[in-house]
């Protein structure tokens, strides 16, 4: 007996609410294209999609770390100038700490008397990671940086691993030095290690570290390892990674970049390719990433993308320009040089340090 009243009362509760049912708008109906015609051209990607191509400045902007912030158009063109304009010279090669400008018996430095104690920049490497390329493209003037195959050769490039065994300094206008290291790894001499690890333990002009990375090789056991010592030694770093046009080779399939403006398969399946192969470069850093334990750091270094050549799907370099401001505003001579990006570098320096002690007690409970 009680199951039809039951009903009525459901009936009754539907009649309230239909005066709000009758209120909802009914669906558009989505307009059909007469004739089986195909979608209009402004409907669908642009003819040519090398645009679309990720390049090492959106790489950038997606590892960007907390507390960096991306430099603005006129700290890039004032990074640019400073370069442009100033003279290069390789100053001094050396093979032993002892012998650096400024270190060693008082005799030593009565002898380079006249070294200026100038900032001075650090690229550390795997061998043939590309760090004497890098060297080159800092260097570029105006007219090399428009032309993907001119660059000055101030810093020799060799096919053979290994090949720079020294400590190579050049000045930049007797303002800052940068130094050119021997590679280590494979082909590496443990004389070349020790220099290069007593110059981070020691050299005073030391500002910052950028630690040059293979993008086609990622960060290896070697460069882990290199990355705990500066983390251990509180020496700030940044990493790049080069040869973002020989990953952008690989992980992109083949690609016709212009259709002509009708073509709408043709236009559909490029756009495709091109979200596919940014899809496979962004899985490829980020597995670099993960895998190396990078991300894990109590503070995550800068990370820069550079292609130091071009190739048909990235037609110009990349990344040379920011890695010029990062330069600058390590050596505190950036346009508006921020103070809250030198607290970030201060609480980064701290944080990681104080990882690697809790680390340290972890793995020695007695001590």
């Amino acid at each position: 007996m009680l199951l039809p009243r039951i009903i009525r009362v459901s009936r009754r509760s539907l009649a309230s609410v239909d005066y709000l049912t009758r209120a909802v708008p009914s669906k558009t109906p989505v307009p059909e294209i007469p004739g089986g015609k195909s979608p209009k051209p402004q409907y669908l990607p642009p003819q040519d999609v090398s645009k679309m191509i990720y390049t090492p400045l959106d790489l950038n902007n997606r590892y960007r770390g907390d507390g960096y912030y991306a430099p603005t158009a006129a700290q890039i063109s004032h990074a640019d100038a400073f370069f442009f304009r100033a003279s290069f010279r390789h100053e001094w090669t050396c093979a032993h700490y002892n012998d650096l400008p400024g270190v060693g018996t008082e005799s030593d430095k009565k002898q380079t008397k006249g070294h200026l104690p100038l900032p001075e920049i650090l690229l550390l490497g795997h061998t043939n990671a590309g760090k004497s390329t890098l060297v080159n493209n800092l260097f570029m003037n105006k007219e090399q940086a428009k032309n993907t195959n001119g660059a000055p050769s101030l810093a020799y490039v060799s096919r053979r691993a290994g090949f720079t065994k020294c400590l190579n300094c050049y000045n930049v206008s007797d303002t800052i030095r940068i130094v050119d290291s021997p590679g280590y790894g494979e082909f590496g001499e443990e004389q070349q290690g020790e220099i290069v690890l007593e110059y981070i333990r020691r050299r005073k002009e030391l500002r910052r570290t950028f630690l040059v990375v293979d993008s086609t090789a990622g960060i290896r056991d070697e460069d882990a390892a290199l990355i705990d010592f500066l983390v251990e030694h509180g020496v700030p770093f940044e990493i790049v990674f080069t040869k973002v046009d020989a990953v952008v080779s690989r992980k992109f399939p083949k690609i016709k970049m212009k259709s002509s403006k009708n073509n709408v398969e043709a236009r559909l399946a490029a756009f495709e390719a091109v979200k596919d192969g940014n899809s496979n470069m962004v899985a490829h850093f980020d597995s670099i990433i993960q895998r190396s334990g990078v991300a894990e750091l109590a503070a995550l270094p800068r990370l820069l993308f550079n292609n130091s050549c071009g190739n048909a799907l990235l037609p110009r370099r990349y990344g040379f320009r920011e890695i010029r401001f990062a330069i600058l505003e390590s050596c505190g001579l950036a346009l508006e040089n921020s103070e809250r990006e030198s607290q970030v570098e201060e609480e980064m320096v701290h944080a990681n340090k104080s990882r690697r002690k809790r680390v340290v007690r972890r793995m020695n409970p007695r001590s």
